[in-house]
């Protein structure tokens, strides 16, 4: 039931990730041109199953049974009223039966009211008798002991038997319906509200932690994305991915990282590169340093494996940002030109 406007809820099922997903629990009643309500029904079911295997106890069972025995002899006495009025319709219908036969056939007027009369009470008697049988029918459930008794066995296997591959979920519904009479969901903001009305018990409530969406499991954590902002001030991403993974960091997906993972996810969440960290402190490109200082590449690549002058790598393919060129190195630069 719908915690918020009181009506039934239907069930979807959908697909997962290319698996059968558990259901969602759906109200239709629309409020401005929008669903009432949807709520997630894997930890839903869970629940619903762990309290149905707490309270099948021989103790619950007994209960139950006194309970349908006790509706059994109500029924028993309503059966009999029921009947009553079958019999009345049937004492009628052969009453005008009679009224009609014993009419003289030469007073038609007379003989045709009393025939209309006959009709009607053969169509009252057949639908009261149809409607005694099917309410019989859907009334009578009787429990016999040998029954009462396989129920109470059923009672200890009921775990094994609720969590078996082989089981159904139109026979764990049927299970349900033993002792459960309705349950009202209802979904807040991170916690989803349950109240289950057991049949003849007071109503039991729970609260379960709101699931998080398809689009909010496909987010990284706040730790992942935190970390990868961090090694970004001195490592690239094919770097950064190593070690996430040597720390035991997983993607959003359960995978392990790489340069082409880190980087896709760093333009997702607007976390700045390490090309774009090291212009932001000076630094610059081969060809900047050239047109800044009018000089040679070869110097420049001679000066960095000397060590004189500090490099930074900014990618996975191996190109470099530059420190600005000091006095000492410009004129050593100068004297070798």
């Amino acid at each position: 039931m719908c915690g918020r406007c009181g009506q039934k809820m239907t069930v979807r099922y959908h697909t997962r990730r290319g698996k059968l997903a558990s259901p969602d629990y759906v109200c239709k009643v629309r409020n401005d041109n929008k669903h009432c309500h949807t709520v997630p029904g894997h930890s839903v079911d869970i629940l619903i199953g762990e309290i149905l295997s707490q309270r099948m106890s021989p103790a619950t069972i007994d209960v139950a049974l006194a309970v349908q025995n006790e509706l059994l002899a109500k029924f028993e006495e309503t059966n009999h009223i029921r009947y009553q009025h079958v019999e009345n319709s049937r004492y009628e219908m052969e009453t005008a039966k009679k009224r009609y036969m014993a009419i003289d056939p030469n007073n038609r007027l007379v003989a045709d009211e009393l025939e209309s009369d006959w009709n009607n009470k053969i169509r009252s008697y057949r639908d009261t008798a149809e409607d005694y049988e099917r309410r019989k029918a859907e009334d009578q459930t009787k429990i016999t002991e040998e029954q009462r008794l396989r129920v109470l066995n059923l009672v200890n296997d009921f775990p094994k038997l609720w969590h078996s591959p082989t089981t159904e979920d139109k026979d764990r519904k049927r299970m349900i319906r033993l002792l459960i009479s309705d349950v009202t969901l209802t979904k807040g903001e991170n916690e989803i509200k349950i109240q289950i009305r057991f049949i003849g018990g007071a109503p039991e409530e729970h609260s379960l932690p709101r699931p998080r969406s398809a689009c909010e499991e496909m987010r990284h954590s706040p730790e992942v994305l935190k970390e990868i902002d961090r090694l970004l001030d001195d490592h690239t991403d094919g770097e950064v991915a190593e070690i996430l993974n040597q720390n035991g960091f997983l993607s959003e997906t359960g995978k392990t990282f790489d340069g082409r993972r880190v980087q896709k996810t760093r333009r997702a969440y607007g976390i700045a590169s390490r090309l774009t960290r090291l212009q932001r402190i000076g630094r610059y490109t081969i060809r900047q340093l050239c047109e800044k200082y009018g000089v040679d590449r070869s110097k420049i690549y001679r000066l960095r494996k000397t060590g004189k002058l500090k490099a930074y790598r900014y990618d996975d393919v191996g190109r470099y940002l530059y420190e600005p060129l000091n006095d000492s190195i410009f004129h050593t630069m100068s004297k070798e030109a």
